[in-house]
């Protein structure tokens, strides 16, 4: 799927940007507390860019939450990933 077609479907949201201390998720049990930055999803625009956040959740619910995959990959070094969506994660902050 396109990724303006994976923001544009959501009637509010949260398009991920920056991840923090992922290295801190449980290897035994996936459970995940990360610091995270982004921008707001409303009415399948990206409004107002946020920070500060925390997503929390478990990785193998993550995997299964999976409802769009991006065409687009982008590379982090030498490692790439297309854009996720995930359908549902806790997610904290002001």
């Amino acid at each position: 799927m396109e990724d303006k077609k994976m923001v544009g479907d959501l009637p509010e949201g949260l398009y991920v940007t920056d991840l923090m201390g992922l290295h801190t998720a449980n290897p035994v049990s996936g459970d995940f507390s990360l610091g995270a930055a982004g921008i707001l999803i409303q009415k399948g625009q990206l409004t107002h860019p946020v920070r500060g956040l925390v997503i929390a959740g478990n990785m193998i619910e993550m995997l299964q939450n999976i409802d769009a995959v991006g065409t687009e990959v982008r590379f982090f070094g030498s490692r790439g990933a297309p854009g996720l969506r995930v359908a549902s994660l806790s997610v904290a902050g002001s």
